[in-house]
């Protein structure tokens, strides 16, 4: 027995020192070799869902990513506004309307901003399951109800076509709208009349002393904007930026006289995709003008008349609504309004879905391809 005891000793000890070698080759198992072991931990999880769960709202705005005003590019986080998206590979081809592209966004720090110049692209990938949602949620093909609706996204800042801006998107958070657009408009209004004082144009009247004995309409009066039912600049962007972006708040027919072609011109196009306009179906047209509208039902499938009053019968006060077949939901909107099918529909009250531009000869709808009768 003695002649064991010293052999029992070893294997305790070899026991032992096994024992203990085992419990530290476990170690690196759950630990990152450069330490970071809690972001590798929040990392995995987190790419399994593109909605961002965390209290921390806070990020980049457009304006740091554009002057490089940022710390880490890397997995950034970013704030701002959807305004429209690319159709094409560069800033020029810059769309501040909802469209057909799901693969990209435009993001700027303010919902009412046209110029690219303040704007940075948003990649949308499906790299990843975070970049797919992302992608789905976002996208303006499939979500204008996105445009202008603030959010938070996790992306990497780097130049995407060929400026400042965010690839692969995820991890995004809606934001709500906190933006003062009463004071917005506001100092646009202020802006476009701080210019009349500086008409100097009768300054310089008393020191011509020819015309002293002249009577003072030589002159002929300007109109008083007062007087006039013409709205202000302020007044048309301020309408058109917070309406026709969804069935709740769609344009009237009015509307297409009195904000949109100044709209139009000011932003220098010549129409928007993906709007709403809501009013009566009144009749259709025979020709390729809207002066040729008849106010009753009759054989023509291919388009409707919409005004803002079921009893309406002045071409001036119209718009045209075109029904096409060019797709499952226009032909479906064109099957179910046309007055040659529907006589019973003259009268009735309809929200469209479709894209404005010049048709029959003024501005109208083009490509109907969704329709709610009112209740």
């Amino acid at each position: 027995m003695s002649n064991l005891r010293p052999l029992i000793l070893s294997l305790l000890t070899l026991f032992v020192l096994t024992f203990g070698a085992c419990e530290k080759l476990e170690l690196p198992s759950s630990t990152d070799p450069s330490g970071n072991s809690e972001q590798q931990e929040e990392h995995t999880p987190a790419d399994t869902t593109a909605t961002d769960t965390t209290t921390d709202l806070t990020g980049y705005s457009v304006s740091n990513v554009i002057h490089q005003e940022y710390d880490n590019p890397s997995q950034a986080y970013v704030i701002g506004y959807i305004v429209g998206y690319v159709s094409g590979n560069t800033m020029k081809s810059c769309m501040f309307e909802a469209g057909d592209v799901v693969t990209n966004l435009l993001l700027a720090d303010i919902p009412v901003e046209t110029d690219p110049d303040r704007c940075i692209p948003v990649q949308l990938t499906n790299n990843t399951a975070s970049c797919r949602e992302t992608r789905d949620a976002l996208n303006l093909a499939h979500h204008p109800e996105m445009l202008r609706q603030k959010v938070r996204l996790q992306g990497n800042i780097a130049t995407y076509m060929k400026v400042p801006g965010i690839k692969e998107a995820k991890h995004y958070t809606l934001l709500p709208d906190d933006f003062d657009y009463e004071a917005y408009y506001a100092s646009l209004a202020d802006t476009t009349h701080t210019e009349e004082p500086t008409d100097t144009t009768h300054t310089e009247e008393p020191a011509d002393t020819t015309h002293n004995e002249q009577p003072t309409d030589t002159i002929a009066p300007q109109p008083d904007p007062d007087d006039e039912d013409i709205p202000t600049l302020a007044d048309t962007l301020q309408y058109v930026n917070t309406h026709g972006t969804t069935e709740d708040v769609p344009y009237r027919v009015m509307d297409f006289k009195t904000y949109l072609p100044a709209y139009l011109a000011y932003h220098g196009a010549t129409g928007m995709k993906d709007s709403y306009v809501c009013g009566y179906i009144v009749g259709y047209i025979k020709g390729q003008s809207i002066q040729r509208a008849t106010f009753t039902a009759g054989d023509v499938a291919t388009n409707i008349v919409l005004a803002d009053s079921p009893d309406e019968t002045n071409p001036d006060r119209c718009i045209a609504v075109q029904l096409t077949t060019t797709s499952n939901l226009s032909k479906s909107t064109r099957e179910a309004l046309n007055l040659a099918a529907h006589p019973e529909n003259l009268g009735k009250q309809v929200t469209l879905y479709g894209n404005i531009d010049k048709y029959m000869g003024t501005l109208g709808i083009k490509n109907a391809r969704w329709y709610q009768f009112a209740e």
